[in-house]
């Protein structure tokens, strides 16, 4: 005889809890957003917002509420080869975010260049955030 794996419940009053905040915060922050910004076509607005606000706060509402019911925790998930990858990726990428950041400084200060600080930081995290995952992209395809 072969044993089964039992599927893990959440309690009820979890569905509950999560139903009852998802249509509060969703339809509260509909109503704030109708309210302030679009004022003369309250109605409307308050149910577009609304309704397009249910999908993304019932996901959250399920990660922070029944998935501590039915997610198991693995137990070393900080070991995990995946873990190591980003670990390596994210070194490198600060590496090149330094460098390019320290050329582009004098680039931009030697060239005169008008450049505001926004568009810098803007700049500098794409660049990150393009370096981090091609370096992770690599390490996975060089590792699997």
């Amino acid at each position: 005889m072969t044993g089964t794996a039992q599927k893990i419940r959440a309690p009820i009053m979890a569905w509950v809890a999560t139903i009852a905040l998802t249509v509060t915060l969703a339809f509260g922050a509909a109503a704030a957003i109708a309210r302030f910004l679009y004022p003369d076509s309250f109605r409307l607005a308050f149910w577009v917002f609304g309704f397009s606000l249910l999908g993304p706060l019932a996901a959250l509402m399920w990660l922070l509420v029944i998935s501590r019911h039915t997610v198991k925790v693995e137990t070393h998930a900080e070991q995990g080869v995946e873990r190591s990858w980003l670990h390596q990726a994210g070194f490198g990428a600060l590496t090149d975010v330094f460098l390019l950041a320290g050329v582009g400084s004098a680039v931009v200060g030697l060239s005169r260049l008008p450049l505001t600080g926004t568009a810098a930081l803007m700049g500098t995290a794409v660049l990150a955030a393009v370096s981090l995952g091609a370096r992770y992209n690599i390490l996975r395809r060089r590792n699997s």
